[in-house]
């Protein structure tokens, strides 16, 4: 019996099931490192195709072996030896799910060539790889953007996660200063005392957004404001900090947003 193979479409269909599975264990691992994944994926459907013409030239399970040592190379390539033998264990996890969606969709579909096969397996994989890839940059932006800060009003001080957004653009109108944004279960208690001992450093900050034409934040000015951004360490001082309802940071692992404003005057 005659078996003709096609080792381009064996590299392809090999290339992107190989770079799905890297992508999910990237997304799971909330690790960025995508031309390291897409040179693993490369190397990873090379070997796959010189381990398979080995076997069928020689017939030898020893290949087997060759598949596995194949597999932690590829491992190491996109994510380095920190965590190796979890990445392993994700990586088998999510190539089995891969493989067990592959072949419900074939037996779905009833497709059985390999042109087909191939065309199915692409176009999930692109799919699935831009959207990854799409989140991951996100993430990546998120955390890059984040910094650890210290507000401190009188003998208070309050520690907080912040983000350095470009998207504040609020300034305040009497002094033309940078506001930056604050959860209101952060600085409710520095507000409260604030107006208990120093009303004149009360803040009230016209803005206006999408929806709501126009609004007062309510807030005060800060003795002083550090973060710990990208290896850097920065302080602010007289900083004006406005209370923003707790909604706006639902979901997200920060409490602070940031104006790029005051890293411009740092």
């Amino acid at each position: 019996m005659n078996c003709i193979v096609y080792l381009d479409l064996f590299f392809l269909l090999n290339f992107w099931i190989n770079i799905l599975v890297l992508f999910l264990v990237r997304k799971i691992t909330k690790t960025y490192r995508t031309l390291r994944c897409v040179l693993a994926a490369v190397i990873g459907a090379l070997g796959s195709t010189g381990i398979f013409l080995l076997f069928l030239y020689s017939e030898s399970r020893a290949v087997y072996g060759l598949h596995s040592i194949l597999i932690v190379v590829m491992n190491l390539l996109a994510f380095g030896k920190s965590n190796l033998l979890w990445h392993l264990f994700l990586f088998f996890f999510t190539g089995c799910l891969v493989a067990g969606g592959e072949m419900a969709v074939l037996s779905i579909t009833g497709s059985g060539s390999d042109l087909s096969l191939l065309g199915l397996v692409s176009v999930a994989a692109i799919l699935a790889c831009i959207a990854l890839e799409k989140q991951c940059r996100i993430r990546w932006k998120e955390e890059h953007m984040k910094a650890k800060t210290v507000l401190e009003f009188e003998d208070k001080k309050m520690f907080a996660t912040a983000l350095i957004d470009t998207g504040n653009k609020l300034y305040d109108p009497f002094y033309h200063k940078p506001v930056i944004l604050v959860n209101e279960q952060i600085l409710k208690d520095m507000v409260e005392r604030c107006r208990k001992i120093h009303p004149e450093r009360l803040q009230y900050i016209p803005y206006s957004s999408v929806g709501k034409t126009e609004g007062m934040l309510e807030g005060l000015m800060l003795d002083r404001v550090s973060i710990y951004w990208q290896e850097k360490q920065l302080h602010f001082h007289q900083v004006i900090a406005a209370m923003t309802k707790e909604k706006l940071y639902q979901g997200k692992e920060y409490q602070v947003i940031f104006h790029c404003g005051l890293l411009e005057e740092g």
